[in-house]
């Protein structure tokens, strides 16, 4: 109803917009202005060399995450030392993921709480690949920030989630990552035995990931657009600062 009798709907990615109209949202009224993350606050670290692939997921552990595919991804995984995991953050999964991380065993998994704002550069550098869920009945509901601190910080991303989403979007875009349906542990699986053995196509996703935030998804880019709907024009995004 709010949104239906807005002079204007701000929407943050392309899947929200479609959910807006498919509720009677008037496509005109809605302007899209993704998240965003701040190039000098977060930016790429040396990447690790050596040692098993790190997955990092950092945030939220909520109701609208998948976690099961991760998790039976780490069961199915436990015994391969090319691979670790950690998880950083709260929320109301937090604690029967790691109810599940110790009844598996065996597997190189690590948890931390939430950090820093000054401590997240570092510890999204720690990680090769960044690990972001959605289950699919939330697509257009809400579109993942930690999506643009990761390519921020110049690492590749792994999304478990809708196909028809707007992280799924970016990531085959930008190249800067891959994609794996909800509940597909086989296919995870063997993603993540591929990732293993390619440290050189995560780095290179990374770089991707950087290059595709800068042009679009800085905060002074964001800021500006956000502005400029407020304010009744669009602004040259290129020549924000």
């Amino acid at each position: 109803f709010s949104a239906r009798h807005a002079d204007g709907v701000i929407a943050l990615g392309d899947c929200m917009r479609d959910r807006l109209v498919e509720s009677g949202t008037a496509s005109a009224n809605i302007h899209i202005v993704h998240n965003w993350a701040d190039a000098t606050r977060i930016f790429p670290l040396p990447s690790p060399t050596i040692g098993p692939v790190h997955l990092l997921y950092a945030g939220n552990l909520g109701m609208a995450h998948d976690v099961d595919t991760v998790l039976d991804a780490i069961a199915a995984l436990k015994s391969d030392p090319g691979l670790r995991f950690t998880f950083s953050g709260g929320g109301a999964r937090r604690g029967y993921v790691e109810d599940r991380c110790a009844a598996i065993g065996g597997k190189d998994v690590s948890f931390l709480p939430y950090q820093s704002a000054e401590e997240l550069n570092t510890l999204l550098a720690s990680a090769d690949v960044g690990v972001i869920t959605q289950m699919h009945q939330t697509a257009g509901l809400l579109v993942p920030s930690k999506l643009y601190s990761l390519m921020a910080a110049g690492r590749a991303v792994l999304f478990i989630g809708p196909r028809k989403s707007t992280v799924a979007a970016i990531l085959e875009e930008s190249g800067c990552g891959w994609q794996i349906d909800c509940g597909d542990v086989e296919g995870l699986v063997a993603l993540l035995q591929r990732l293993r053995d390619d440290r050189d196509g995560i780095r290179l996703a990374g770089e991707c990931a950087r290059q595709a935030f800068l042009t679009k998804y800085n905060r002074p880019l964001a800021v500006s657009k956000l502005t400029g709907i407020v304010c009744g024009k669009q602004p040259d995004t290129g020549s924000a600062q």
